[in-house]
C-alpha cells in the first residue's frame, strides 16, 4: 500500500506544480498553431511521418513520369532507329535497385550505397 500512496503523492505534486507554474504545454501548442493558421490563412500544421510523405512523392513521381506520357506511333521508313528505347536516367536506375540496402553483419559484410557512379 505504501507504493500506491507514494505514487499518488508524486502524481498529486506533479499536477499541482505544473498547474501552478504557468506551464501550458498543450494549450500553448494549440494557440501557436491556431495563430499561425489565422496569419497564413491556412489550416493548422499537421505533422506527417516521413514514410507517408515519401509514399506521396513516389506516387506523384510515377504519375508524372509514366502515367501521363503519350504513346506515339513507331517511326517507319529508312530513318527508323534500330531500337526505340531511351537510355535509363539516373533516377530510373536508382529506383530499380532494391529498396533495402542494409544487410549483413555490422563491420563485416555491410551493404551501402555511397558514392554511386552510374554508367549507361
Amino acid at each position: 500500500m505504501t507504493r500506491n500512496r507514494r505514487l499518488a503523492l508524486i502524481l498529486t505534486l506533479a499536477i499541482a506544480s505544473s498547474a501552478s507554474s504557468g506551464c501550458m504545454i498543450f494549450n500553448g501548442v494549440v494557440a501557436v498553431a491556431l495563430d499561425g493558421a489565422k496569419f497564413f490563412v491556412t489550416t493548422p500544421l499537421i505533422p506527417v511521418s516521413p514514410y507517408f510523405s515519401e509514399m506521396i512523392e513516389d506516387t506523384y513521381h510515377e504519375e508524372e513520369r509514366y502515367d501521363k506520357v503519350p504513346v506515339l506511333d513507331p517511326i517507319e521508313g529508312e530513318h527508323a532507329p534500330l531500337y526505340c528505347l531511351d537510355p535509363p536516367s539516373e533516377d530510373e536506375v536508382m529506383r530499380s535497385l532494391p529498396d533495402k540496402a542494409s544487410g549483413g553483419y555490422a563491420f563485416l559484410a555491410e551493404t551501402t550505397r555511397n558514392n554511386v557512379k552510374i554508367v549507361v
